[in-house]
């Protein structure tokens, strides 16, 4: 799922909108924008060997996978949608403006 210049996939993030449950690495640059490993999204080492032991541990364990989803889908309903993502930038960039002009 993750680009080759080691960035989130465009499509992660429409996934998790739609309630399925992200399979990615545990790397900062998931951790950076909050999502934390396990319960936003599950991790796995990035080797199709270790993909698909996350894959047969989450099919034995639904109701946790389950657990996953749902947090991942409010994280990203309540974090990263289009107004709240816009609505921090401006309030960043009225904080960088304030501290240029004191």
């Amino acid at each position: 799922p993750e680009e080759i210049c080691n960035l989130p996939a465009i499509g992660f993030v429409e996934g998790m909108a739609c309630g399925c449950v992200f399979f990615g690495l545990d790397d900062p640059m998931y951790r950076d924008i909050g999502m934390i490993p396990g319960e936003h999204y599950v991790v796995y080492d990035g080797s199709l060997d270790g993909l698909m032991e996350a894959v047969s541990y989450y099919q034995i364990n639904s109701e946790e996978l389950e657990n996953i989803a749902e947090n991942g889908h409010r994280f990203v309903i309540e974090k990263l949608s289009a107004n709240k993502i816009y609505s921090d930038l401006i309030a960043h960039l009225n904080l960088m403006i304030n501290a240029k002009n004191n």
